[in-house]
C-alpha cells in the first residue's frame, strides 16, 4: 500500500533510535509467514530497517520479511555522488539486518525502484496508445534495477516481486484513462515481467524467482485511503473494458457483497491478471519465452487483500477472493500448475475497525491461508502503525518506542506461525544448452533449504544423464554424487559443480536430472532437470602432402596441398625451419581436400637443406599440420 508522504521524513528518522520494547518476549518458533515495515531507507540516505526492527519481526514469529527496494534520494543503484555511498551499500545493511535475524527476504521491485512517473511506465500501451506495450522505462527498470539487484543479492535474496499493485488507480476518465497510485496497463506489465525474467536469465543469475506484483483486491466501490495527505478512493477493478478485459455489463456483474455467499467478484484483481496473460501472449512474446525457458515470465502470482475494511470479515469471503485469482492464472498455466499464490499484503487498520476486530480478522485470514494448499506465503501489512502517514495497520503502536502490543500481535504469533517445515529443494540445474561430443561439461546444481528448520545431517546429491533415450531408464548414466556435509541451515543454499565426460554420450538430447536423498516434508522439489544437446564433433583438419615438396632458395613455385577439412579462407604457412621462412600467396581452396598456392623462398640462409612444417589453418581456428613436409635447398 505504502501511503507515506515526503512530509514525514523527519519523523521517520526516529526509527534509527528504536530498540526492542520492554517486557518479556513471547517464545515463538519462526514459521513461514511474513511481515513488512514500510520504508527500509529514507530519502536522506538513512537506514530505517534497523536490527531492532528486524528482531521485532522475528519475535513476532515471521519467517519472511517483504522489503521495498526504493531508490529514495539516490540517482541509481551504483552511483555514490549523492551521499558518498551507493544505494546498494545501504541495502547491504538492510538485508544483513534481516538475515542476521533469520528472516528470508522477499524483495519488492516497485515503481520506486527506478525513477520515472506514470506517463513513462504507461507509454506505448496497447489499450489506449495503440503501441505494443513496450517502452524505454520498462527496459531501463529491468536492466538498471532488477538485474543489478538480483545479481548483487544473489545467494541472499532469491524471491522478488515485480511491481506493487499494478491494477491500483485513483482516477479514471475517458480522456486520461487510468491514473494515480501505481496503475500500469496490462500490456506494459506483460512486457515488464518479460524483460525482468529474460534479462536476469540472460545475465546468468542463478536461482532468482519472480512473483507478479500483488493485484489489489478490495470491496465494491474501492478503498477509502489517504495519499499525500488527501483522501482518495483507490480501486483495482476495471471501470471500462478499455484495458482489454472481457467484461459483461456492470448491471450483470456480481458485487463484492455477494462474495460472502461464495460468488466470484471482479474486485479481486482477477480481471487484470487475465488481461496481463492475454497481452503477454498477444504482444509481449510470452509463448516464445515459454518455449525457451519452460515457463511464462512469472514463478508465482501476487495478491493483495483489503476487504471488509470497516468490519468483520469471513474465511469464506477470503476464500472467494483467493479462488478468483487462482482461477485466473490456472486458466493459462493449467489446473495442475505448481505455481502458487503469494499474498504479499493483507491487513485491517485500527482507525477503521476496533483492535479486537483487527485481531479476529487476522485469525480468520491466516486460518484460511493455512488450509489453502496453493498459497505459499502471506505477509501482514504491517509491523507498526505510522500515524504521520495515516497508516494504522500495525500489530504494534505507536511508531516510535516504547512499542505497545495490540491484540493482533499475539494473534499473529498464534495463528500466523505454522508448524515446522523441513524442506530441501534442488532449485537449479545449469549447463550449456549444446556441447560437442567428447568435450567435458561443467554442470552446476543449486540446493537450498526452503523450509523453516535447520538440517544438520549430510545431504547426498546425484546427477544422472538419460544417455539420450528418455523412454529407456535402463541406460541411465550416473555422472556423479556429491555430499553437502553437515546439511544446510534454514534459508541457506549451496551450488555443486559436476563434470560430465561426454566421450561416450550418444548424440542428441540428454535430460540431466539432479536429485537429493534427504527425506523431507515435500518430495515434489527434491529433483530438477535440464536438457543438453550433444552434437557430433566436426571433422578436423588434416594435411597429408604437398607437391612438389622441395624447392631452391631464391625461387618461386606453384604447389598443390592435399588433406581434409579445408575451409574457404584457409591460410598456409611454414614453421619450425631454419632461415627465412617460405611464404604462400594466391592460396585457393579448391575443395575440402585440395589447396593450390604459390610458394616463394627467399635467398640466403644456412647453406644446407632446411626442413619445414606445413600448417593449414581455417578461419574458425581449426588447423592441421604436415610435419617436416617441405624442404628448401641452398
Amino acid at each position: 500500500m505504502y501511503r507515506i508522504t515526503t512530509l514525514v521524513l523527519s519523523i521517520l528518522l526516529i526509527v534509527l533510535l528504536l530498540t526492542v520494547g520492554p517486557g518479556q518476549a513471547l517464545a515463538v518458533s519462526q514459521g513461514n509467514q511474513g511481515l513488512q515495515d514500510g520504508w527500509a531507507i529514507d530519502d536522506a540516505g538513512n537506514v530505517l530497517f534497523t536490527d531492532a526492527v528486524a528482531a521485532k519481526i522475528a519475535e513476532a514469529g515471521a519467517g519472511w520479511v517483504r522489503i521495498n527496494f526504493r531508490l529514495g534520494g539516490f540517482e541509481d543503484w551504483t552511483k555514490t555522488e549523492t551521499f558518498d555511498y551507493s544505494a546498494l551499500s545501504l541495502y547491504d545493511q538492510v538485508v544483513a539486518n534481516a538475515l542476521n535475524n533469520n528472516l528470508k527476504v522477499l524483495g519488492l521491485l516497485s515503481n520506486e525502484s527506478w525513477h520515472g512517473d506514470q506517463s513513462k511506465w504507461q507509454a506505448d500501451n496497447v489499450e489506449r496508445d495503440g503501441g505494443n506495450g513496450d517502452n524505454e522505462y520498462l527496459r531501463n527498470f529491468s536492466l538498471n534495477a532488477a538485474v543489478i539487484l538480483a545479481e548483487h543479492f544473489a545467494g541472499k535474496i532469491d524471491l522478488w516481486e515485480v511491481w506493487n499493485e499494478p491494477n491500483a488507480y485513483t482516477t479514471y476518465s475517458d480522456e486520461e484513462g487510468y491514473t494515480g497510485s501505481s496503475f500500469i496497463y496490462p500490456s506494459n506489465f506483460a512486457w515488464l515481467l518479460r524483460h525482468v525474467y529474460e534479462d536476469v536469465k540472460t545475465a546468468g543469475i542463478r536461482g532468482a524467482r519472480f512473483v507478479s506484483g500483488g493485484v489489489f483486491g478490495h470491496d465494491s466501490g474501492g478503498l477509502a485511503t489517504i495519499v499525500e495527505g488527501r483522501p482518495v478512493i483507490k480501486r483495482g477493478d476495471p471501470m471500462r473494458p478499455g484495458y482489454g478485459v472481457r467484461l459483461v455489463r456492470d448491471s450483470e456483474r456480481p458485487s463484492a457483497a455477494s462474495a460472502a455467499k461464495g460468488a466470484s467478484v471482479p474486485e479481486s484483481g482477477s480481471d487484470y491478471l487475465r488481461a496481463t496473460y492475454d497481452q503477454g501472449k498477444a504482444n509481449a512474446g510470452w509463448d516464445d519465452l515459454k518455449a525457451e525457458y519452460g515457463s511464462y515470465p512469472l514463478d508465482g502470482i501476487g495478491q493483495h487483500l483489503y476487504i471488509d475494511q470497516g468490519g468483520t470479515t469471513s474465511a469464506r469471503k477470503i476464500g472467494t477472493y483467493l479462488r478468483d485469482v487462482r482461477s485466473a492464472y490456472t486458466a493459462y498455466e493449467g489446473k495442475k500448475t505448481a505455481k502458487q499464490t503469494f499474498v504479499t499484503e493483507v491487513g485491517w487498520a485500527t482507525d477503521m475497525v476496533s483492535e479486537a476486530i483487527q485481531a479476529e480478522n487476522l485469525k480468520a485470514a491466516y486460518g484460511k491461508f493455512k488450509e489453502t494448499t496453493y498459497l505459499q506465503t502471506a505477509y501482514w501489512f504491517q509491523l507498526r502503525d505510522i500515524p504521520p502517514a495515516d497508516l494504522y495497520y500495525g500489530l504494534l503502536t505507536p511508531f516510535d518506542e516504547p512499542w505497545g502490543e495490540k491484540p493482533s500481535w499475539k494473534a499473529y504469533q498464534t495463528y500466523a506461525v505454522y508448524s515446522a517445515v523441513t524442506d530441501i529443494a534442488v532449485t537449479a540445474v545449469d549447463a550449456p544448452t549444446s556441447v560437442v561430443q567428447g568435450d567435458p561439461v561443467d554442470v552446476s546444481v543449486t540446493v537450498k533449504n526452503v523450509g523453516n528448520q535447520d538440517v544438520n545431517s549430510d545431504i547426498n546429491v546425484t546427477l544422472v544423464s538419460d544417455n539420450a533415450t528418455p523412454s529407456d531408464t535402463t541406460d541411465d548414466i550416473t555422472i556423479g554424487t556429491q555430499t553437502i556435509s553437515g546439511g544446510l541451515a534454514a534459508g541457506a543454499s549451496t551450488t555443486l559443480t559436476f563434470t560430465w565426460d561426454t566421450s561416450n554420450a550418444n548424440t542428441g538430447d540428454h535430460t540431466l536430472t539432479a536429485s537429493h536423498d534427504f527425506t523431507d516434508d515435500d518430495a515434489t522439489n527434491n529433483s530438477k532437470s535440464t536438457t543438453v544437446t550433444v552434437n557430433e564433433p566436426t571433422a578436423g583438419v588434416t594435411v597429408t602432402s604437398i607437391d612438389p615438396n622441395t624447392m631452391q632458395a631464391g625461387t618461386t613455385i606453384d604447389v598443390t596441398i592435399t588433406g581434409s577439412g579445408f575451409a574457404s579462407g584457409a591460410e598456409v604457412t611454414f614453421e619450425n625451419g631454419d632461415g627465412p621462412a617460405p611464404t604462400a600467396s594466391n592460396v585457393v581452396v579448391v575443395d575440402g581436400n585440395t589447396i593450390t598456392a604459390t610458394v616463394t623462398a627467399k635467398s640466403g640462409g644456412p647453406r644446407q637443406n632446411r626442413v619445414w612444417n606445413v600448417p593449414v589453418t581455417n578461419p574458425d581456428g581449426s588447423s592441421g599440420v604436415l610435419v617436416d613436409g617441405f624442404t628448401v635447398t641452398p
